[in-house]
């Protein structure tokens, strides 16, 4: 998977501590505003805009490997990712790859749809993974006419091997969605899924397919 580097600890610390949205500057500091079934959701001003960068933070009582089984199963997204309503692969290369994700969003608020890449990185060896994403324009998947195309997103899955069988994860994200939805609905729309996203990621993460995944590539790596 990505990149393998055994410097990815110092790079992790740098990433870390830079802003996900590029070019934006924090107006407060992480704000805990969830804390439910062992997940934390906090929250954080971004200047120059009314919605707010949100985090989730877990542990979840599986291997890194396996969490990470998860996340390359694109076509799987629709399964635990709130208002999921169609996920198609476009490419993928040892980088990461690019996806199309419809969102069914509830009534009385349009539809979206947005082109994603993701960029992965890992340190196999002390079990580090780290995926970037962002929303890119992408002319083969042209904007419907039944959905508002999100044109700015930017955020980043962070886990790290605890023990064996205990991953440390996090997921940051800041969207932009586009239309003339209120901020605030916006921003409790963001908490919910930052916490129903992570919770469902949990679930899925014991299923048999992804425990196999795992295990063939230990063996071949072996």
């Amino acid at each position: 998977m990505g990149k393998y580097f055994n410097f990815l600890y110092i790079l992790v610390s740098i990433f870390l501590v830079l802003p996900v949205t590029s070019g934006r500057v924090y107006g407060s500091d992480w704000e805990l505003v969830k804390k439910n079934d062992g997940i934390q959701v906090f929250k954080r001003d971004v200047i120059d805009s009314a919605i707010d960068e949100f985090k989730a933070v877990t542990f979840i009582n599986t291997s890194v490997e396996i969490i990470n089984e998860v996340l390359l199963d694109v076509s799987a997204q629709s399964e635990w990712m709130a208002f999921n309503k169609d996920v198609s692969l476009i490419k993928r290369d040892e980088d990461g790859f690019i996806f199309y994700h419809a969102l069914d969003m509830p009534w009385p608020v349009a539809n979206r749809d947005v082109v994603i890449k993701t960029t992965m990185f890992s340190d196999l060896l002390n079990g580090v993974y780290l995926s970037y994403f962002s929303a890119v324009d992408d002319l083969s998947v042209p904007a419907s006419s039944y959905n508002i195309r999100i044109k700015q997103m930017k955020g980043k899955w962070y886990f790290k091997r605890v023990s064996k069988n205990l991953t440390y994860f996090i997921c940051q994200m800041h969207i932009e969605p586009g239309g003339r939805i209120p901020s605030f609905i916006i921003n409790k729309f963001s908490e919910n899924i930052a916490f129903s996203n992570i919770k469902a990621l949990k679930k899925i993460s014991k299923r048999l397919k992804y425990v196999r995944l795992a295990r063939e590539k230990e063996l071949i790596q072996n």
